[in-house]
């Protein structure tokens, strides 16, 4: 199984002009009758071919010409045919193949073994198939079925462009529809999950990888006889070529999951012409849960995939002298499981995946690239294929007309509109609970709900606010309880209340039901502003809205309101305003869906640079990319600095090794200065956080003077769950780890609390640490722990997490009784180790070098902490 982090357009190619003639029928076994699958369906003198689908049924589209067209239908081991086609076509036809016959003195074997053949077919690749770029147009479909149930559908027309080590797909165009109701137990926007079920790529340019073969990693191909068996069975014929049949079986000394399978290899050329292999018996015993399957990542956590069987056929076609990538059609047998510390929150087994690939036209003459290609990392949630088409192509009808496609097996053939159907029933019934009223006195019982809960089981509740003005604030919510009211109402009364907390780690959140009906009917807002007081402005043009245009309403609600009262709404740590502007500013698509109006379309009035009309334009809502999560190391030779750009204390990658080896390469080239990029890092892994310092410590440093919770009270830890589980199912040995003190409990199972040592390699030159609002939680933590301990500068605004400690250890979930609004709190205070003089309390660390932003720097796309802190450099170097 593969996961290819492919590169594709998001512009798709205009279909050609010129009339086609189409083609549709089936091809049979004359003898029996039986559909015969993925049978290859080649026009004579071009390069334009298709297959038959699973149920040996075909559409072939070909440009109309004068004269007639011959078609050539052919199957391994099957006699071909070939069929004219007149210029006025056909009507439907049946295509029967009689089975060929072969007698071994037709073809002539060399005394050479097995094995020989299997190597000379992989020594003879770079000649066999092609090495210079191409280009080819193919369809693909992907099936994924629960028990007998299709959830999940997706089709695409493709190009791509290059060679089978470096190339472009374009996706010409596409359809995504799946069953939500049956996904969401493994998705929802609260636990994050399987967006989608997938993970093979779309290509139309391969070739056979002496490198990697048959699963295995080969310094040699000779190196195949270790791991496999090699038995030649009676000869075949394609195309009234002779082809061998080599069956392939793993070696019972093996513990891994191995192939068996059968290879088919032209005799004339030894090229690979079909491939066909499945997990063996023996291998199977070996397959594990995977997050990696054949070398790629297939899921992260917490996702899991369990692989039970995988089994592919792969089809070369011959054009000229070179061999060609025809069809690749995958079967894989799977579970998912959603998983948190161990316990299973959400699982589906007896899952299926049916991929079927068929390239359908292959040039050769034009193989220069098209157009330009992004990342699809860039473009979905997660970098895979199925992402991508879901959020370009969901619930779309394509117009096949133009590509030559796979019809829908007749068992499909009213999937879409069923699909919709379920899904459109699944929609009102969230829409119904979303609408639904509540009466006065079930409103005030949440209320009274969140306000006791919050009393027992938030660590610092009253460390920046006093008990009586919080209790005010909680009588005026109920005492405007007086009559029946929604869920929004009360998210909207309860919300100004968590803020006068003024801990960022406590916040309230629509029901889980609310968040599935509004990732199902709406959109995010599109547009990049910069939001400035009461002021938005288009920071990039979008939409014909040019750059520097103020934004005045959206959906008729003025941002001039809507900006202070959002800004209001967001806990920060203490008195902290740069974290609230930061979530402000990066945030406010989803802001304004939760507590403004979700929509899946807006209405924009704006005003361009300089003029005082107001214009209105409507945009469509859509998907924003997920920035990149890795941290990234880049040297400035001219500067003698290296720049690490760390975006998150929980990166997609191994941080451990990375910062092993960022530090060893700066200690290698005698780097003078280091500098460390925090913005937007809202923590993560203390633990992580720790590890950086250790980097950079010049003696031994705690992270934490201690960690205190307020109850080990299990009727109040009972009411918190994480992720749908409750806590201390989900952490039993939470209770394990408490000490009592004389003002509650010590939470004692946390190496922050432990002298740590600085690293051998520790850098112990100057540091300089860019920092601002979004520096936030164990982020926040390091920076605390880089100003107590005089181990840098900083740039930038001032720290979104407070200095001397904060509220987290997890992200626990109080669900209210009847509204099910999910009010999000921590559950230790964390007593940071640091000097008492390092910031005012109720603040976050603020830099000796503050940085301003002005409506011409953001507009011109300046890096202004970035640029004062490379002069810093340049004048430490003088």
């Amino acid at each position: 199984m593969k996961l290819l982090l492919l590169l594709l357009l998001v512009t798709c190619r205009l279909a050609s002009a010129q009339a086609l003639l189409s083609l549709t029928g089936s091809v049979t076994d004359k003898a029996t009758g039986a559909a015969l699958p993925y049978a290859s369906i080649q026009l004579v003198g071009s390069r334009l071919g298709t297959t038959t689908n699973q149920a040996g049924e075909f559409v072939f589209r070909v440009p109309a010409a004068t004269g007639h067209q011959v078609v050539v239908f052919s199957y391994l081991g099957y006699q071909s045919v070939t069929l004219t086609w007149p210029a006025a076509g056909l009507p439907r036809v049946t295509v029967a193949l009689e089975p060929r016959a072969v007698r071994l003195h037709e073809v002539v074997v060399q005394p050479i073994t097995v094995l020989d053949l299997v190597v000379r077919c992989l020594e003879k690749v770079p000649q066999n198939y092609a090495v210079a770029p191409y280009q080819a147009e193919g369809f693909q479909r992907e099936v994924v079925r629960a028990n007998q149930d299709v959830i999940q559908l997706l089709e695409a027309a493709f190009h791509t462009t290059g060679r089978p080590q470096n190339q472009t797909t374009t996706v010409l165009d596409g359809r995504y529809l799946e069953d939500k109701r049956a996904k969401a137990p493994l998705w929802n926007p609260a636990r994050g999950g399987f967006y989608t079920f997938g993970w093979t790529a779309v290509s139309g340019i391969d070739a056979p990888d002496p490198r990697w073969f048959l699963g295995v990693k080969l310094k040699r191909v000779r190196d195949l006889a270790r791991y496999y068996t090699f038995d030649l069975r009676p000869t075949t014929m394609l195309n009234g070529k002779p082809v061998h049949v080599i069956d392939f079986n793993p070696k019972k000394q093996i513990r891994q999951p191995l192939l068996q399978g059968t290879l088919y290899l032209d005799a004339a050329s030894d090229a690979l012409v079909r491939a066909e292999h499945w997990v063996s018996p023996h291998g199977v015993r070996f397959l594990r849960a995977h997050h990696t399957w054949g070398g790629q990542m297939i899921s992260q956590s917490p996702k899991q995939v369990t692989v039970q069987q995988d089994r592919w056929t792969t089809t070369y076609q011959q054009v000229g002298t070179k061999w060609y990538l025809r069809s690749v059609v995958i079967d894989t047998d799977f579970s998912a499981a959603l998983l948190l510390l161990g316990q299973t929150l959400g699982r589906r087994d007896s899952l299926h995946l049916h991929s079927e690939r068929v390239v359908t036209s292959i040039d050769t003459t034009q193989a220069a690239p098209t157009g330009k290609g992004i990342n699809i990392a860039e473009v979905g949630r997660f970098s895979t294929l199925q992402n991508f088409i879901r959020q370009q192509y969901e619930d779309r009808d394509p117009n096949w007309a133009t590509h030559n496609y796979l019809p829908l097996d007749p068992a499909l053939a009213d999937l879409a509109q069923q699909l919709r159907s379920k899904n459109d029933q699944w929609a009102a019934a969230l829409g119904q609970r979303t609408q639904q009223r509540y009466t006065a006195r079930q409103l005030h019982k949440d209320v009274v709900y969140a306000q006791q809960s919050l009393q027992k089981l938030h660590p610092a509740l009253y460390k920046y606010t006093d008990p009586a003005s919080l209790d005010r604030a909680f009588g005026d919510v109920k005492k405007q309880l007086t009559k029946p009211a929604s869920e929004a109402e009360l998210l909207r009364l309860l919300s100004p209340v968590i803020e006068q907390i003024h801990c960022g780690h406590t916040e309230l959140y629509p029901s889980e039901a609310t968040e599935q009906h509004q990732a199902r009917v709406a959109k995010p807002f599109p547009m990049d502003l910069w939001l400035n007081g009461e002021q938005a402005v288009v920071s990039r043009a979008y939409a014909g809205i040019p750059q520097g245009a103020t934004v005045v309403a959206v959906n008729g609600h003025e941002l001039g309101m809507v900006l202070p009262r959002l800004r209001a709404l967001i806990p920060a740590d203490g008195y902290n305003q740069t974290y609230k502007q930061f979530r402000l500013q990066h945030d406010f698509a989803r802001l304004f869906a939760r507590h403004v109006q979700a929509a899946d379309s807006f209405t924009i009035v704006y005003q361009e640079p300089g003029q005082q009309a107001r214009r209105t334009a409507r945009v469509a809502g859509r998907e924003r990319a997920a920035p990149p999560n890795c941290a990234l190391a880049r040297i400035d030779e001219n500067l003698r600095t290296m720049v690490l750009t760390i975006p998150s204390f929980a990166p997609d990658q191994d941080f451990p090794a990375f910062l092993e080896q960022a530090f060893r390469a700066l200690a290698a080239q005698r780097l003078e200065s280091l500098v460390l990029d925090l913005r937007g890092n809202a923590g993560g892994r203390d633990d992580y956080a720790a590890l950086l310092y250790s980097y950079l410590a010049r003696a031994p440093f705690r992270v934490y003077n201690r960690i205190t919770v307020p109850t080990t009270d299990r009727a109040w830890l009972n009411r918190l769950t994480v992720a749908g589980v409750s806590l201390l199912t989900a952490v039993p040995d939470y209770l394990a780890g408490l000490q009592p003190t004389g003002a509650g409990f010590a939470y004692t199972n946390h190496p922050g609390l432990q002298a740590q040592k600085p690293q051998p390699n520790a850098f112990q030159g100057p540091v300089y640490v860019l920092v601002d609002g979004g520096t936030f939680s164990a982020a926040a933590d390091f920076a605390a722990l880089v100003r107590s301990h005089q181990r840098g500068e900083f740039i930038g605004e001032e720290v979104g997490g407070g200095y001397y400690g904060n509220a987290s250890l997890g992200t626990a979930q109080l669900t209210l009784p009847h509204s099910k609004l999910r009010l999000i709190l921590p559950l230790a205070w964390f007593d940071s180790s640091v000097s008492a003089q390092g910031a005012a309390a109720g603040h976050g660390v603020v830099p000796e070098h503050a940085v301003r932003y002005e409506l011409a720097d953001v507009l011109a796309g300046r890096d202004q902490a970035l640029a004062v802190c490379l002069e810093l450099l340049r004048k430490a170097r003088k």
